[in-house]
């Protein structure tokens, strides 16, 4: 009987092992305005995940994590579009990313953000919160004239 117990746990355990997908960090983000997908980066992030214990990884991101990205050119007032490699809906906010720090929020619908609509370029930091953690995310645009 005790052998048959201990058949069940192990296989129980497989099981749970096999299926369950664990992420270690955040998903990675996908912004696409006016048909073309931006360069995004993923920035400073806290995470938790489980298996038999739980575990909390924090990662920051450097000063200069913006600085070299690529820059998308669209018109005025264009909506970009924001999804997640694991196809979750977090709560999300977006904002003007000056100097190092977050500034004047961006009006975010569901899971598009309206952007800026002065000629200009601009970083935009996306702050996403799951049950598991938080992530901030990046990408620049260049608002034609």
């Amino acid at each position: 009987m005790k052998k048959l117990g201990l058949l069940f746990v192990c296989m129980m355990l497989f099981t749970v092992s096999s299926c369950t997908s664990i992420s270690t960090e955040p998903p990675n983000v996908q912004v696409t305005a006016q048909h073309k997908k931006a360069e995004t980066r993923k920035g400073g992030y806290e995470w938790s995940y489980w298996l038999f214990s739980r575990t909390s990884v924090v990662a920051d991101a450097s000063s200069q994590w913006t600085e070299t990205m690529h820059r998308l050119s669209i018109d005025p007032g264009q909506k970009a579009t924001v999804s997640f490699s694991n196809r979750s809906h977090p709560k999300f906010s977006a904002h003007l990313y000056n100097q190092y720090r977050k500034g004047s929020a961006l009006p975010v619908h569901k899971n598009t953000i309206t952007l800026p609509t002065k000629p200009g370029i601009y970083v935009i930091l996306i702050q996403a919160h799951w049950r598991s953690g938080k992530s901030d995310y990046a990408f620049s645009v260049n608002v034609d004239k």
